[in-house]
């Protein structure tokens, strides 16, 4: 399983957090990221990506 082992090396060390706060009917996901600096600019392009996909999501099943 090399490509795991290397996955898991290029992360080690980061961390991801998400919580859901709900306030008058309205959710939020809070994120919170601590990513190795070599994967910072990755990490920025495809992140926002999939939040907007999990909105879409979210609000298809309201």
């Amino acid at each position: 399983m090399t490509g795991k082992q290397e996955r898991e090396k290029e992360w080690a060390g980061g961390t991801e957090s998400y919580s859901l706060a709900e306030k008058n009917g309205v959710t939020t996901l809070i994120v919170k990221t601590d990513v190795p600096q070599e994967q910072e600019e990755t990490f920025n392009i495809r992140f926002p990506r999939a939040l907007e996909r999990i909105k879409m999501l979210a609000e298809k099943m309201q």
